[in-house]
């Protein structure tokens, strides 16, 4: 297993040892994604992979972090392995449309968050322009590699007409074909705003705080905004979705995706089951094995273990630095 060197893969991977190991699974090896460039710490951890005799490999990264390592497994050209991604890479753009990816990631098997359409976003995007502010101007240049910056127009940088076409681009801008954890943000920024208004709402005598009090919405306390959040409860109009909050947490609902070949020799994001955790325990995760496609020379699943059993009139031993 491999995480990056944050909170999010620290305590992802941290459950998911404590997981896997009462249920009687080995841990080939264990790496840490660095959160600054350091190529010898990729060098290492992509050495390891070949090295150990794992088959199934699970990352918890964000897709920033995962980059440097695609990019070393690239050239040292590691295939035969499935790769088990977290929600924060299994639908990544900028991972799965690098060029010569399918023999390394091609059969990655993941979790994603649940996906909607955000209805406006795609206009809203093709209409920013480069004079919006200094974030879409330097985005601006970025993008269509021109400049509005006098100076460097006179030092040789081609200058930016401001006419540019953003719908002609093919990057992940104006992809919005996977809003998933976009889609997330956004129910999040509902949330808050459903709050606000019922703080802002509350009829004095009959408020939720001390001697039927209210909060004041201009200096109103953290404390007073998280009253509401916990007793928050509002359907996303366009998807119908409830939204309320059990301890900080909202109903889990992952779509777990397969990595297989599209019709141009890139990634499709293939369905093959889901998980929920509102379903009984014998409904909540389902998996269609047939159509899994996996990545390795005999398409068949995998196996992956630390070492075989033990042969008759043989016993296990400890290998020093090994599991």
């Amino acid at each position: 297993c491999i995480a990056a060197e944050d909170d999010y893969g620290k305590y992802g991977i941290k459950r998911f040892k404590e997981v896997v190991e009462e249920a009687g699974v080995c841990i080939s090896f264990s790496e840490t994604l660095p959160k600054v460039s350091n190529p010898e710490a990729i060098e290492r951890i992509v050495q390891t992979v070949p090295d150990s005799t794992a088959k199934i490999i699970v990352v918890f990264s964000s897709d920033v972090d995962m980059s440097p390592l695609v990019g070393e497994l690239l050239r040292n050209n590691v295939t035969n392995r499935t790769w088990i991604a977290s929600e924060a890479w299994v639908t990544s753009a900028a991972i799965s449309r690098h060029p010569d990816i399918l023999p390394v990631l091609g059969g990655t098997i993941g979790f994603a968050v649940k996906r909607a359409e955000i209805p406006g976003l795609k206009e809203h995007l093709l209409s920013v322009t480069p004079y919006n502010d200094t974030l879409t101007e330097e985005f601006w240049g970025i993008v269509f590699n021109c400049t509005l910056n006098y100076r460097q127009v006179l030092r040789g940088t081609r200058r930016c007409t401001g006419e540019e076409m953003l719908e002609k681009l093919n990057n992940t801008f104006t992809d919005v074909s996977q809003l998933r954890i976009t889609y997330n943000v956004y129910k999040a920024v509902y949330a808050v705003a459903h709050a606000l208004h019922n703080l802002e709402h509350c009829k004095p005598g009959s408020g939720p705080f001390e001697n039927g009090t209210c909060a004041d919405i201009t200096k109103f306390e953290p404390w007073q905004l998280m009253y509401y959040l916990k007793n928050l409860r509002y359907t996303v109009p366009h998807t119908k979705e409830e939204i309320y909050f059990h301890d900080g947490d909202v109903d889990g609902f992952y779509e777990i995706l397969n990595w297989q070949s599209d019709s141009e020799g890139g990634i499709a994001y293939t369905p093959i089951g889901y998980y929920n955790s509102t379903a009984a325990p014998e409904e909540r995760l389902i998996i269609n094995n047939g159509s899994i496609i996996w990545n390795n020379d005999i398409l068949e699943t995998p196996r992956s273990v630390c070492s075989e059993r033990c042969q008759p009139g043989t016993r296990m031993g400890i290998r020093q630095g090994e599991p």
